[in-house]
C-alpha cells in the first residue's frame, strides 16, 4: 500500500503547476521569435451595416499579416476576421442585431 507521505505531496504538485514552472506572458509575447502582440476595442456603435461589421486599424503595423486574431464580446456572436492586412483587420459579427457593448480583441504576431 502507498502511503501518503510517498504519494505526490504538495509540494511537488506546486512546482508542476507553479508560475515560474509555467510559460510566463513576458516570454510569449516577448520571447526569442520576435512575436509581439497588439490589443485594444471597439465600441458597439462602431459595428455597422448587415452584417454588422468594424474596421480595426493599428497605430503600428506588424511587418506583415503572419498574426492571429482573437475576438471577445459580450454579445453572443459568432465573430469572424476578414481583411487582414499589417495594418489591420475587419472584425464581422455575422449577425445584423445592433450589438448593446464593446467587443475586445488581441493580434498576436507568429512569425
Amino acid at each position: 500500500m502507498l502511503s501518503a507521505s510517498y504519494a505526490t505531496t504538495a509540494s511537488y504538485v506546486l512546482q508542476a503547476v507553479s508560475a515560474s514552472f509555467a510559460t510566463t506572458a513576458s516570454y510569449v509575447l516577448g520571447g526569442g521569435g520576435g512575436t509581439s502582440a497588439k490589443a485594444g476595442s471597439g465600441s458597439a456603435a462602431s459595428f455597422t451595416g448587415t452584417p454588422r461589421s468594424s474596421s480595426i486599424a493599428f497605430g503600428s503595423v506588424f511587418s506583415n499579416n503572419l498574426y492571429a486574431v482573437i475576438v471577445t464580446g459580450e454579445d453572443a456572436r459568432s465573430w469572424t476576421i476578414q481583411s487582414k492586412t499589417s495594418a489591420g483587420f475587419t472584425i464581422n459579427s455575422n449577425s445584423s442585431v445592433a450589438l448593446t457593448a464593446p467587443v475586445y480583441w488581441i493580434a498576436t504576431a507568429y512569425n
